[in-house]
């Protein structure tokens, strides 16, 4: 996994908040899935799925591609950053790491600090053969 310090402007888009899901097996993450999977789309198709989790002191979350794009070598990208905000709303991004690649599978990036009392904020993209991207952009949520 290569992390990436970056800087990105605000954006909002809506989650669907569910309850603490079974336990990361794979994908780099740790801890329970703490929303509904979150597809990234291009023209209506789901490239793949943002999967974001919480073990208690750390996020993780990881870009997982489906359907034909699931092990071909294409870009896939998945960021997590701290919001200054403490509730859901647009984030002012504090700081953020980053894993972008040519991946078969998935990206996967976790926030190594505490994030205890602090929103994050979810960016994703994945391309296609073609280089179409899906991509996805939060607002401030999980707001432990």
């Amino acid at each position: 996994m290569a992390s990436a310090m970056l800087v990105l402007g605000v954006a909002v888009s809506g989650l669907v908040m569910g309850s603490p899901a079974q336990a990361a097996t794979s994908w780099g993450c740790s801890g329970s899935e703490i929303v509904s999977p979150i597809p990234v789309t291009y023209s209506g198709t789901v490239y793949s799925y943002i999967h974001v989790f919480w073990n208690g002191y750390t996020n993780c979350a990881a870009n997982v591609k489906t359907g034909s794009l699931y092990g071909v070598q294409t870009e896939t990208d998945v960021y997590l950053f701290t919001c200054h905000e403490t509730v859901p709303r647009p984030c002012t991004e504090k700081s953020g790491l980053g894993d972008a690649g040519d991946y078969y599978y998935y990206a996967d990036v976790t926030l190594t600090w505490g994030t205890a009392g602090q929103c994050i904020q979810v960016i994703a993209d994945t391309t296609d053969r073609n280089g179409n991207g899906g991509d996805y952009k939060s607002g401030a949520f999980a707001c432990n």
